[in-house]
């Protein structure tokens, strides 16, 4: 999907643009005057119309018209699960810099509950394996799920469309 951009001139005598990459955007802007042919140098720049998550980093980090090269060089057709990423750590308080220094691509995303993620662990790994059965249904995932929470060993995390994340960061960040 190509995402489209707009540049509005902070000149109310000229008229704004659309456009879908950087190459676009700087072919259009070099050369615009307002209706007196006086140039125009400054814009607000919008996101428009594509990925729903794109659009919310965009907004997220407040991108500029001195920061728009460096987002369609670093985040635009960037890789679902890394612009996954960059939305967790932008809704975290992580600025521009930040993120792109971050390891994206280390970031896991399961799509369930701390205490979904909590049974599934304990499922998975056979600590119950010498447990009698009848003595399993005691066991709170629930709390459990709670805990690995506020111990910092996950995080739960609803994305900006909607998604309920476990989300577990990698030991290097």
């Amino acid at each position: 999907m190509t995402n489209s951009y707009s540049a509005q001139p902070y000149n109310i005598e000229a008229v704004g643009f659309y456009f879908t990459d950087y190459e676009e955007y700087q072919a259009r802007s070099k050369g615009l005057t307002d209706r007196f042919g006086q140039l125009v140098e400054e814009f607000e720049i919008e996101f428009i119309d594509g990925d729903t998550l794109t659009s919310k980093l965009f907004n997220e980090l407040e991108i500029r018209q001195g920061s728009l090269e460096e987002w369609f060089e670093k985040f635009e057709g960037m890789e679902s699960c890394k612009l996954l990423a960059a939305c967790y750590l932008a809704w975290n308080g992580h600025f521009f810099g930040e993120i792109l220094d971050a390891p994206l691509e280390d970031f896991s995303f399961l799509e369930c509950t701390p205490e979904d993620y909590a049974r599934d662990y304990i499922d998975s790994s056979g600590l119950l394996a010498d447990m009698p059965e009848s003595l399993h249904s005691y066991l709170d995932y629930k709390a459990f799920g709670r805990d690995l929470v506020l111990n910092g060993n996950i995080t739960e995390w609803k994305s900006p469309d909607g998604i309920q994340y476990v989300v577990i960061e990698p030991l290097s960040w």
